[in-house]
């Protein structure tokens, strides 16, 4: 019987394609630091770095000191936190849709489920607390909430999933998301997994999951 559900954010639970959503977001960011000197081309390759060292993290640091050792200058930390918490915001218009998950996720916790916002996490807790609350939610409608300072690996490394089951029984968790890659790597350790189509992330291939729309999941979920 499953108990705990583990839900992607970008393109799952927050309806947006990849490509879009990082041309904007960079265009504000850029448009936040590079007043302070910076070149945009340079911010922008120095991010990707960033976030390359999250990817590649071996679990010997968090993915916070894995970007900002890149990145380098941590004097921009409070800036982009601050950014985050404010101009951020205004990537809400690249949602494909307006859409409010609260009630889902409401109804799944009163059938008591455990729920896992398992995020890649690539971003500060703020930044994920901003795009929730595009489609009505909190980090306090989830159990955990994974982000750069709080995780050591990213999608789809094992030791990302393992250290969110800890002592769970895989059996008993299922993974939403909307990458083949990324969020289906689930599977491997054993756990459900629904691949969610709306905004696909790639081809589907591989085995161990089953593939239907937000709506169909949600009606999988709730019966």
């Amino acid at each position: 019987m499953v108990d705990t559900i583990l839900f992607d954010l970008d393109g799952t639970l927050l309806p947006i394609v990849q490509d879009p959503f990082v041309k904007t977001y960079f265009g504000a960011l850029c448009r936040r630091i590079c007043p302070y000197g910076y070149d945009k081309d340079e911010v922008v390759r120095s991010i990707w770095a960033g976030t390359s060292a999250m990817y590649e993290n071996d679990g010997s640091r968090t993915n916070r000191e894995a970007f900002w050792e890149v990145f380098g200058r941590p004097h921009l930390e409070e800036i982009l936190d601050d950014f985050y918490a404010k101009e951020f915001d205004d990537v809400r218009g690249v949602l494909v849709k307006q859409v409010d998950r609260g009630p889902f996720i409401r109804a799944l916790k009163q059938k008591g489920m455990t729920l896992i916002l398992a995020t890649n996490p690539v971003f500060p807790a703020v930044a994920i607390k901003t795009r929730l609350a595009w489609i009505g939610l909190t980090p306090e409608d989830f159990e955990l909430v994974t982000d750069y300072a709080n995780s050591r690996y990213c999608k789809p490394a094992a030791g990302y999933f393992q250290d969110i089951l800890q002592d769970r029984d895989p059996a008993r968790c299922i993974m939403v998301g909307n990458s083949p890659v990324e969020d289906m790597a689930a599977a491997k350790l054993g756990m459900g997994a629904i691949l969610v189509t709306d905004c696909l992330e790639g081809e589907p291939a591989g085995e161990g999951y089953r593939a239907m729309t937000f709506a169909e999941m949600e009606r999988e979920l709730l019966r």
